[in-house]
């Protein structure tokens, strides 16, 4: 079996905050043996910022611009569970 038999592909869970993405996420990469990409955690732990934070003084768009980084730069990532909030839709 080549690799061209097994290709590579992400898994995105998209929804809504709170109904259970990040929860589901891990447990489908620690099942698949993936690695786990939570867009909210990695947009915090790069800025240094809560997402209430970059909000209240960025506004929405502000939030945007850092979602798409970081979404853009995850999606490169090969055989990975990404979560990403309704938003980024």
């Amino acid at each position: 079996m080549g690799q061209q038999d097994n290709p590579s592909f992400n898994i995105i869970l998209v929804g809504f905050s709170f109904t259970g993405k990040t929860e589901v996420g891990r447990e489908v990469a620690r099942r698949l043996n993936r690695p786990f990409i939570d867009i909210d955690e990695e947009i915090v732990a790069r800025s240094g910022k809560s997402i209430l934070d970059i909000f209240a003084k960025e506004g929405e768009e502000g939030f945007r611009q850092r979602e798409r980084k970081v979404l853009e730069e995850a999606c490169s990532t090969e055989d990975a569970v990404i979560s990403v909030g309704g938003g980024a839709v």
